[in-house]
C-alpha cells in the first residue's frame, strides 16, 4: 500500500534496523499513528521509538478515536486511505474531541486533491509518500515545541 513499500522499505528498515536505542532519546511522549498498513505501521515504530516516542498504533479511525480518548497523544499522524473511517473522517472527529492535538497527514502523492480539504478541516501538516525520516523529524520537531 504505501510507496514506502514499493521500493523504499529495504533502505528504511536497514537505516532503521540495526542502530540501538540510544540512551538520551531526543524526544518524549506519545505518537498516535493511524495507519492499515502493518508494514509501515512497523517501519514508523522503529523510527519514533528510536527518537524517545512512545507509539501507540490504530489501524482505523474508529480505533484511533478510541486511542485519543485514552492516550492523549502530543502528535497524530493519520493515513488518508483507510477501510472503515477515512482520513477525513477521522480528521473531522479529532478535530471536535481533541482540537488542539496536531494532526499530521501521511498519504500518497496520488491522494492530493484531498490535502486542500484536509487543511480546510484543520490538518497541521502533510508528508507525502515516501517522504525522509529527515522530513518527518523537521515536521514532528515544530508541532512539538510549537
Amino acid at each position: 500500500m504505501t510507496s514506502l513499500q514499493n521500493g523504499h522499505s529495504d533502505s528504511v528498515e536497514r537505516r532503521v534496523s540495526g542502530r540501538a536505542r540510544p540512551h538520551n532519546a531526543q524526544y518524549s511522549g506519545r505518537i498516535l499513528l493511524v495507519d492499515d498498513d502493518p508494514k509501515f505501521q512497523q517501519i514508523m515504530r522503529e523510527f519514533l521509538e528510536l527518537k524517545g516516542f512512545r507509539v501507540i498504533i490504530a489501524s482505523s479511525g474508529q480505533e484511533a478515536m478510541r486511542c485519543l480518548t485514552r492516550s492523549d497523544p502530543r502528535v497524530v499522524l493519520l493515513d488518508m486511505k483507510m477501510p472503515g473511517m477515512d482520513g477525513l473522517l477521522t480528521l473531522k472527529r479529532i478535530r471536535v474531541s481533541h482540537p488542539t492535538v496536531p494532526v499530521i497527514f501521511v498519504t500518497q502523492s496520488d491522494e492530493e486533491e484531498f490535502i486542500g480539504e484536509a487543511r480546510l478541516l484543520g490538518v497541521n501538516d502533510c508528508l507525502l509518500k515516501p517522504f525522509s525520516f529527515e522530513a518527518l523529524e523537521a515536521i514532528l520537531l515544530t508541532k512539538i515545541v510549537r
